[in-house]
């Protein structure tokens, strides 16, 4: 019998700010029922509930093609004073992997009894077994090129709008996604957590690149809809509402989120065409299983790629990432570095620790102490960041992320350093063109 963990985490759903002391009951009932598990949990002051062992089936099913599910599933219910109860069914649990199940909680309304929220997970897609290429077929609706710039920048998107349905459903739901969480949410929907980290990043940045490629070229937009991606697994990508993700795959996403896959010479991210794929077919799709494959063997993700998609494809990292103060600039800040952009992150960090109480506040000084270094670490621990004390890109973003989610709830704080427009969080500088967008407001040394 393998083994496999899962962790919870509850937050508001207005803004990621914990939430304390909520009661999260986790079932998984199998054939020998004398091995069933019931586990009763409470968050930690960040939100956090400690890991818990469930069983899940040997690794070796996860290795390599079958129609058998690799992976184990339990129930997971919350309750929490003033929030609506919610069960999430079918969270999955694979072998040495950690499920990483978050829960935005809705507030109760007062003097009304409100219903339980089900979520239901469905299965992954290398279960369910969907063959066809995404963004098969396509071409023909509207042109490629012809009314997008040469030189158009390409932009990371503070969230994306998510069809859950065939784009021509008109019953769907549209639900507004933070783009990370989309990139960890698909990725834990279309592979599977067991795989190699090189297996598991070579994916990700075919993911990363479909969805800026549908963003870049404004294809459902253009079609009149009010949505920038669907789930439907036969036109774009996976993408289950409220589903688990596993820490290991987050880590990567973190590290990855703005690299896609270009053609030579161009800057557009090409839309990475993926489909399950045991047996080579052809080329310019991804086949999951033979990128594993392949992986295992030694290739990088690079060589995969140009393997699949053609020998003129490369790597490339977007600069621009929409909805954070300031952007990453390309180095770490660490250890006696000196200056604004440590002053920003000590900004940060002060308002992430006004929620979080296990993170200590730092002096705002602009300069990289060992004060600075180990409240960095201690973010480090909670958010599953590697744990170094040094501010280099995954940081960077996840504390401005939060950061920005928290701000929106300081009216005294928001007055000074945010603006919207159309509902996007706009990174506070100075732009001639757009009018004026406030600073950061360092205080008085």
């Amino acid at each position: 019998m393998a083994k496999g963990w899962l962790q919870v985490r509850l937050v508001k759903d207005i803004a990621e700010v914990p939430v304390i002391d909520a009661k999260i009951l986790v079932t998984q009932f199998i054939l020998d029922e004398a091995e069933n598990k019931e586990y009763t949990l409470k968050t930690d002051k960040s939100g956090f509930t400690e890991a818990v062992e469930l069983f899940a089936p040997n690794i070796s099913y996860s290795q390599g093609y079958s129609s058998y599910k690799p992976y184990s599933t339990c129930d997971v219910k919350v309750t929490a004073d003033g929030f609506k109860e919610i069960k999430v069914v079918g969270v999955q649990i694979l072998p040495d992997a950690t499920a990483m199940q978050m829960i935005a909680l809705k507030p109760k309304l007062e003097g009304k009894e409100s219903e339980e929220e089900l979520i239901i997970i469905p299965d992954s897609q290398l279960v369910l077994g969907n063959t066809k290429e995404k963004g098969q077929n396509q071409e023909h609706i509207i042109s490629k090129k012809s009314d997008i710039p040469e030189n158009k920048e390409v932009v990371i998107p503070s969230e994306v709008i998510v069809h859950l349905g065939a784009p021509d459903d008109e019953e769907a739901e549209n639900i507004k996604v933070r783009f990370d969480y989309y990139i960890k949410n698909v990725c834990s929907c279309e592979v599977y957590a067991t795989w190699s980290e090189v297996a598991i990043k070579t994916n990700i940045y075919c993911i990363v690149s479909f969805v800026v490629n549908r963003v870049y070229t404004q294809w459902y937009r253009k079609q009149n809809k009010n949505f920038d991606i669907t789930n439907d697994p036969i036109y774009d990508q996976a993408f289950a509402k409220g589903r688990n993700t596993y820490t290991n795959i987050d880590k990567l996403v973190n590290e990855a989120f703005s690299t896609y896959i270009i053609k030579a010479k161009e800057k557009r991210p090409i839309l990475a065409k993926y489909c399950i794929g045991e047996e080579y077919i052809k080329n310019s799709c991804i086949l999951k299983w033979q990128s594993k494959y392949l992986a295992d063997r030694g290739l990088n993700p690079g060589e995969i790629i140009r393997t699949y998609l053609g020998e003129d494809k490369f790597l490339s990292r977007a600069t621009k990432v929409e909805g954070v103060p300031i952007e990453y600039l390309g180095y770490p800040l660490l250890l006696n570095v000196a200056g604004e952009l440590v002053k920003t992150v000590q900004i940060y960090l002060n308002t992430i620790a006004k929620y979080y109480s296990d993170i200590p506040e730092v002096k705002i000084s602009g300069n990289y102490d060992l004060d600075t270094a180990n409240t960095v670490e201690e973010f480090q621990k909670i958010f599953n960041l590697n744990i170094s004390g040094i501010v280099d890109f995954a940081t960077w973003y996840a504390a401005a992320r939060l950061y920005v989610s928290l701000v929106k709830l300081n009216e005294s704080i928001v007055d000074n350093v945010r603006i919207y427009r159309n509902g996007i969080f706009i990174p506070p500088i100075i732009d001639e063109f757009q009018g004026y967008i406030p600073t950061m407001d360092y205080p008085e040394q």
